[in-house]
């Protein structure tokens, strides 16, 4: 029965996983859109066309972008700190160190790439508003 249960556990971290790489490749191809979108334009400032009719409205996709790689950067550093946990604990009832450093380095990658995306985030709500913006 532990053995079931374990196996659920880690099925669902995986499937959970699966679906943040899923929201990662699909905020890559908004940002994707986001760029051309933005080619048009400068073509249609540049000759007169007029491309950028083609392409939807892309104000609010930074935002979308942004909260959706906060999240899924913040499961991704959960789960690397859950891995540590074990790798410690597995540490000091055994005494063996594999693992060990590479939890280590995961932990904080994901950390970092944590900080980076709220710092992103930062920029896009907080620097937003021109108010806020000249204080700093």
């Amino acid at each position: 029965m532990i053995n079931d249960e374990k196996f659920q556990e880690e099925m669902q971290k995986i499937n959970i996983e699966i679906i943040c790489v899923c929201l990662t490749i699909i905020c890559s191809l908004l940002y994707l859109l986001i760029y051309y979108k933005e080619r048009a334009t400068l073509i249609d400032e540049q000759y007169g066309t007029n491309f950028q009719k083609k392409y939807p409205n892309t104000t609010n996709y930074s935002k979308i972008i942004v909260i959706i790689f906060t999240i899924t950067n913040s499961i991704f550093l959960y789960y690397a700190y859950i891995d540590l946990q074990n790798s410690i604990t597995k540490y000091k009832k055994t005494g063996n160190d594999t693992g060990l450093d590479s939890s280590y380095n995961s932990f904080y990658a994901n950390l970092l790439q944590f900080t980076g995306t709220l710092i992103v985030l930062y920029n896009v709500f907080v620097n937003e508003d021109s108010s806020v913006s000249a204080l700093f």
